[in-house]
């Protein structure tokens, strides 16, 4: 990529919850690939896809709540929201891209759609350019939202999500039977008794 860039952070000037809605306003198309969404991070951004000519966000539910919430959020705001959530592996980008006629802007870097866009510690690159400069962030970005395990979001948690889960709770409930003890981490570790997994 050989647009201009630069990095930005939640703790700087302008913060990036500024740059990424520079980033999407009046956008002709927009691509949200990240794995984490909340209820907190859709508002923070509803202006900007809501307006847009055609946006759309990809997310995992492996994380489990509020992300279905969140999606369904999305989704009224007329976004096209699949979900990613592979058996191997995990789906974890920060990739938000936007197009405005041959111009296209990259935001990409630790942040989530939560209201960790304001409130965490977060960096990201932010890059400007034609859409020839940008042509492999767009690549992944299509590649992200075509893959054949990401299915368009009906509002219910794919059955093919929860399995994977309920597969770790039985594991989990084997090694860390009810009863146990798990020390908490740091330098004074408190004892704490699982009850139920």
């Amino acid at each position: 990529m050989n647009g201009l860039a630069q990095v930005v952070s939640t703790r700087c000037e302008p913060p990036l919850i500024t740059r990424v809605r520079g980033a999407l306003n009046g956008a002709d198309e927009s691509l949200l690939c990240v794995a984490f969404i909340s209820l907190e991070g859709v508002p923070l951004l509803h202006r900007q896809v809501q307006h847009a000519k055609r946006a759309r966000l990809l997310a995992t539910t492996v994380f489990g709540s509020p992300a279905p919430a969140a999606l369904d959020r999305a989704s009224d705001l007329g976004v096209e929201v699949r979900v990613l959530s592979p058996s191997s592996g995990t789906y974890h980008p920060k990739l938000y891209l936007a197009r405005r006629g041959s111009t296209s802007t990259a935001v990409i870097g630790s942040a989530n759609l939560t209201g960790g866009l304001v409130s965490n510690v977060e960096v990201c690159s932010v890059i400007e350019g034609d859409l020839a400069q940008l042509e492999a962030a767009w690549r992944i970005g299509e590649q992200l939202w075509s893959d054949p395990r990401a299915t368009p979001w009906s509002g219910a948690v794919p059955a093919a999500v929860e399995a994977p889960w309920d597969e770790l709770l039985h594991r989990l409930d084997l090694f860390v039977p009810a009863g146990s003890v798990v020390r908490t981490l740091g330098t004074s570790p408190q004892p704490n008794r699982v009850t139920r997994i």
